[in-house]
């Protein structure tokens, strides 16, 4: 399914598994997105999110947030639990 064809804003926020991607769209276009998707035989299931995750949405907050962060003092320590990658399970700290 080519989510840039639809005449709506909407954007891959992860792709969990083979069968499951959540997607994010605005609301109000949500009805018209879930008939498309129906006709594809694509099952779909609103999940109600405080915030656009993943999305150019997000930018604004990113830019506050960046802007708060760089001003901290924040004295940085080695981890008192191991750290491991969830990529290659591997002790990284």
């Amino acid at each position: 399914l080519d989510l840039s064809a639809m005449p709506f804003q909407v954007y891959v926020a992860n792709v969990n598994t083979n069968y499951q991607t959540s997607f994010v769209c605005q609301e109000k276009d949500y009805p018209e997105i879930r008939q498309i998707l129906k006709t594809q035989r694509i099952a779909s299931v609103p999940v109600n999110v405080d915030f656009p995750y993943h999305t150019p949405w997000l930018e604004p907050v990113h830019v506050r947030l960046k802007d708060i962060l760089s001003n901290l003092k924040i004295e940085m320590k080695a981890p008192k639990i191991p750290l491991v990658s969830s990529v290659t399970q591997e002790v990284i700290s």
